[in-house]
């Protein structure tokens, strides 16, 4: 079940994406987050009134709370720092390296939550990391800012494969013990 309500997640993010880019047009960036944002509490609030789920609001730890205000922190500045990339940058562009974040999350999943790690795992960061770079790279030199843009390309290519090794290390060591 959970694989269908994740293909459903991609889904929708493909189209926040193709919405956003064009709802940003001729506002500001923050402006256009805040907005976004309301909505997204309104029909998490309604989600939670319709399937009764506040019957269990008094029991949350003082600690869930914590990692739930953390996560709604980054979840904001990663909004922000989107729609501001959206909005000076060509989604085609934008979207690939933002989920890039699959890569993010895997090396904290490793260092953070002890996940595991394994061969298939390093492989799939792999392509993850070149794909995204050949698609980036590919539309860059089909565009006349190609320069500038290729050599920030190849600058966060680089923090990719910086991470990548940490990954290939951290799994290694987590073998060995």
């Amino acid at each position: 079940m959970w694989l269908i309500f994740a293909v459903l997640s991609a889904v929708f993010a493909a189209a926040t994406s193709i919405l956003a880019k064009a709802g940003i047009e001729g506002i500001d960036s923050t402006v256009a987050t805040a907005i976004r944002t309301a909505i997204v509490l309104c029909m998490s609030w309604l989600m939670v009134l319709v399937s009764h789920s506040w019957k269990g609001i008094g029991g949350i730890s003082g600690r869930i709370w914590l990692f739930l205000v953390l996560s709604g922190i980054a979840t904001g500045a990663s909004w922000l720092c989107y729609f501001k990339a959206l909005q000076i940058g060509d989604a085609s562009k934008v979207v690939p390296v933002d989920k890039m974040s699959t890569v993010f999350t895997i090396v904290f999943a490793c260092i953070f939550l002890h996940e595991q790690f394994s061969v298939k795992t390093a492989a799939g960061i792999i392509l993850l990391t070149a794909g995204t770079h050949f698609i980036v790279l590919y539309i860059c030199f089909h565009y006349a800012d190609v320069f500038p843009v290729r050599c920030r390309t190849e600058i966060i290519f680089v923090i990719y494969l910086f991470l990548l090794i940490v990954i290939v290390m951290i799994g290694a060591v987590r073998q060995e013990l």
